[in-house]
């Protein structure tokens, strides 16, 4: 889903955000994370979601969903994740980078957007942002000896 040029704001946004201490179990370890907002009516959720460039979509703990009041799709699929495969629900959130450009403007928010929603007990670690349809709004350049990466809209 790519934004129209009425949709867009002027000028090409770009981001370039350091890697940040994500906790993975009993560990934290520097990782490409977005510190995004999310929002579905009058409800808005904002942390961090972890980049996955190989995941097909995104995925929010049952906890983020509940915080947001997510309707949910009413059965479950299985859908693959870190570490295997869990029963997800679908749903559709408001998403925008809660962080500023390299001009100090705010992210663009962006229409609905499809995510999957774990079951309460299946639920991955963090909140991952995947391929689709984020990688259809920005391009992704990893810097990994920096430990930073750069979002470019597209």
């Amino acid at each position: 889903m790519s934004l129209s040029s009425s949709q867009r704001r002027k000028g090409v946004q770009t981001f370039v955000l350091p890697y940040v201490p994500i906790a993975f179990e009993e560990r934290k370890e520097l990782a490409p994370a977005v510190e995004a907002r999310l929002s579905w009516g009058s409800r808005h959720w904002q942390g961090w979601m972890l980049l996955d460039t190989g995941a097909t979509f995104s995925v929010l703990p049952s906890s983020v969903a509940e915080e947001l009041g997510l309707k949910l799709s009413s059965r479950p699929l299985k859908r693959t994740v870190v570490g295997g495969s869990v029963p997800a629900r679908e749903s559709e959130v408001r998403f925008q980078l809660a962080t500023k450009d390299r001009l100090g403007r705010p992210g663009q928010s962006l229409p609905m957007v499809p995510i999957q929603v774990t079951e309460r007990g299946q639920d991955t670690p963090v909140p991952l942002l995947g391929r689709h349809p984020f990688l259809d709004w920005y391009e992704v350049t990893v810097r990994q000896p920096r430990k930073e990466f750069v979002l470019r809209e597209i």
